[in-house]
Order: structure tokens, then sequence, then C-alpha cells
């Protein structure tokens, strides 16, 4: 039973003061103060719940107001929200209860004449949330949404240029950590718009209910534990392709190159997919690869890129021509680099896909690899790079495709002369201030013959 006054409340429209909990006001009220507000919510929040309320109470006042309500699939709409949405109504009167209208899937705001459309935006990448106006659009469980700067920058945001109207992200951190959720978190992050709540706010919840929560997800450790309920990014260890990469071990700002070394240039060829090219030397002493810069590029032809990699080549390495180049590319493109711009390239060694990207993580494990932080999209990859749900191939993502620089490393440590000597002969690393070098042989065997002029020579 509803109070004298919250029953006047809920008649004004009215709920929030005393249908939430203080946590969720604190998001109610970062909702209310920005125009493009990031609320990121553990599970079991109430984020859906909490946004909706609001939507509600504003809807209700405003006259002939449009708001789309976007989930990654349209039958999560009526899945999620339709039970929040019915939640709200137990408390409301008659009048003030929105009317579903099956045919255009929207809700009618009776005594606003306003309207709520329900929309799935991953089967046809938003275009059923197209409109000519909206003054509210929220974006429920964003981490889950395919193609999203399309969906967010071409269907969505123009829809509130004339209104001036608000765009509300909400959802949990997604496990692929090149989600572009990512991106627009740290945006709102740097605009002031961010927001973020986890099962430590959630005072509702005795210790017995979180524990239980947590021994369901796999305990305090589990990444589901971790990412889900404490909101940190944190990526399933056995879906990542390179789980033994450490930045801080294997990421350098600066990379001391031998005096005398190999340099190697792996590509994996792309056009819809990335175009990536690692250029890199081999430390022959320490058994060690240097990744020295890289090239990640799409839809360019092979001159450009031909060009791209002689300038990194000539910026590091002077005239200094490589030893060996692996280019994974169609055999025009092959026959392209060598006569057109005399980069003799050649196809990598393919075969057992699995066992050259294991002896790829023993090489990060012995720590026979390093990396110089310019290689933004190697590091990015490695770090968050994951199989796909077979785990039969990489898994593609927004920002890093392929995983086509992972590629382009495994073609580099398979081309790797690990026992070619770059050093001349009677050079060597040692100190010559602590041990006596013989540099000159022809020399030392004219003064032996003078010193000893029967010797024979041994045997």
């Amino acid at each position: 039973m509803l109070t004298l006054e919250e029953r006047s409340l809920a008649n004004a429209g009215i709920l929030s003061p005393w249908v939430l909990y203080d946590a969720q006001k604190e998001v109610y009220v970062a909702q209310s103060k920005n125009r493009f507000p990031f609320c990121e919510m553990n599970r079991r929040f109430g984020k859906t719940f909490t946004t909706y309320l609001r939507l509600h109470e504003i809807l209700s006042r405003q006259k002939n107001w449009v708001a789309r309500w976007c989930e990654p699939w349209k039958n999560q709409c009526r899945e999620i929200l339709q039970p929040e949405i019915q939640k709200i109504n137990a408390l409301l009167p008659e009048p003030m209860r929105p009317v579903w209208r099956t045919t255009d899937s929207f809700y009618e705001f009776p005594s606003t004449g306003s309207r709520l459309y329900l929309r799935g935006v991953n089967e046809d990448k938003g275009e059923s949330a197209r409109g000519a106006f909206s003054n509210i659009i929220v974006l429920d469980e964003v981490g889950s949404y395919k193609d999203t700067s399309y969906i967010v920058n071409e269907v969505l945001l123009p829809q509130l240029l004339t209104t001036k109207g608000q765009m509300i992200m909400i959802g949990t951190p997604p496990r692929k950590l090149d989600h572009e959720y990512y991106k627009y978190k740290q945006q709102a992050i740097e605009s002031g718009q961010f927001i973020q709540k986890t099962i430590n706010d959630c005072n509702w919840f005795d210790d017995e209910d979180i524990e239980q929560m947590c021994k369901a997800v796999g305990g305090k450790d589990s990444a589901a534990w971790r990412r889900e309920f404490l909101c940190e990014p944190v990526a399933d260890a056995e879906a990542l392709v390179v789980p033994e990469f450490q930045e801080l071990d294997h990421v350098k700002d600066q990379i001391t190159i031998p005096r005398h070394f190999d340099i190697y240039v792996a590509m994996d060829s792309g056009f819809h997919d990335h175009t990536a090219c690692l250029i890199a030397v081999c430390d022959f002493l320490k058994a060690k690869v240097y990744v020295i810069d890289e090239i990640f590029v799409r839809g360019q032809n092979s001159e450009q890129i031909a060009i791209a990699v002689k300038e990194k080549i000539a910026l590091h390495f002077g005239d200094k021509v490589p030893y060996r180049w692996v280019c994974d590319a169609p055999a025009q493109i092959l026959y392209d680099m060598n006569t057109l711009h005399g980069m003799p390239f050649v196809m990598p060694l393919k075969d057992d896909k699995f066992a050259a990207i294991n002896a790829m993580r023993l090489k990060f494990q012995e720590s026979r690899i390093e990396i110089h932080r310019r290689c933004q999209n190697l590091i990015f990859q490695c770090r968050v790079g994951m199989w796909n749900d077979s785990k039969k191939d990489f898994e593609r993502g927004e920002l890093i495709g392929h995983l086509d620089s992972i590629a382009a490393l495994v073609y580099l440590l398979r081309t790797i002369d690990w026992t070619k000597n770059p050093y001349p002969r009677f050079e060597s690393e040692v100190n010559k201030h602590d041990y006596w070098i013989n540099e000159e042989p022809d020399k030392a065997q004219q003064l032996g013959k003078q010193l000893f002029p029967f010797a024979k020579g041994g045997r």
C-alpha cells in the first residue's frame, strides 16, 4: 500500500524520491545533470529500472516527446525492459500507465501523447532505430553492441540535433577489451559525465547475498566477478591469444640495438582487414627479437604500403637492407612488391598454426620479445586479442580487426634464423680491456715464423 504522500507523488508522475535506493538516486542525478552521461553499473544494480524510472517521469510530463530505448537485440527490449515497466506501472494509477502498442513496438503515455520506442540495434546496425527526431535516447547494454560507432554517430546522434536531446549510455564492462564501449567511457570520463557503481555501493544486499553472488560466478579472483560486479576491465585469461604478454615486461620506451644485427620485415596483408607490418631486429647474442616499429593501415594500395615500409626502414636503419622479408598476401601483391618496389617478400610458413602461436607465447614467457612502445597496435592486440567462441580463429574486433599484428608477429618469429651470426669474424661483445683478442691473425702468423723458423706446425 502506498502512503498518502507517495500516492500524491505518483499521481504527479514523481517516483524517484521514494522508489530508488541512495546509490540509484546518484545515478538518477548524474543522468539529470548531463546531456551525454555514461553510467557503468554492476549486475543486479537495477540500471534498467533506475534509468527507465527517470524516463517515465519525463514522458509523463512532457507532451509529444519521442524517446528510443535501444538494446543489442530486439527481443531483449521486451525481455529486459517490459518487466521493469510493469513494476513501475503497479505503483501508478491507471491513467498514468503507458499503453503498449504492439504493431509499432512503442509505449504511449496517455496523459501527454509521448512515445517510447523499443528497438534492437544489432540485427540491422540500428536502422530500425532511425527516426526524424528524438528527445531522449537510451543505449542499454552498450558493451554488447556491434558497429557501435556507426549506430551512435550515423543513426542515433543526428536525431538529437534539432531537439538538443539527451543520449544516455548504460552498461557493464564487456569481456572484449577492444570494444568501443571503452572509447565512449573514456570520453565521458574526460568530459566529466561518467558515473560508476559497483556491488560495494549496493547496500540493499547483505553480506550473505553478496557472498552467494560471488560464489556463483567463480569467486573473488574470477574475471566474471571482477568485471561484472566490480566493473574492472578484465578479459577472460583462457580466451586471450597471448596470456603471457605483460606490458610492464615486454614493452620498452627505449630499445638498445646491438652493434651487429639482422633486420626482418613481416607483414600480414589485407584490404577490408588491416595490413599489419612489423619491422624488427634479431639480437644474436641474447637470442631475442626487438620489434622496432609497425605499420597498421586499411584500404591502401601496394605502392602506399611499400613507401611506408621503406620510410620506416630508412628512419631506423639508414641504408641497411633487411635480411628477410615475409608477407602473407596474394601472389599478385608479392609479385608487385618484388618487381615494382624492390622488396623481395616471400610467403611465410603457415603450417601448424597453433604450434606457431604457442611458440610465440613461449617467446613472451621466456622474455625473448621486446616491443617498442611506438608499436601501439601490436601492444593493444597482444593485451586484448581473444579467440572466438570455437577457439579455432581469432575474434574480430571493432578496434583491432582480425588481430593482423599478432599474425605478423607469428610470421616474423617463424622466419628468423636464430643460428645466423651477424658479427664479423673475431669480433665479440667481450670487454677488450679484460681479454686479449687477436684481431690480426695474419700478422701473428708471420711473427710466429720469425720467432720459430724451424716449426713445422702441429697436427
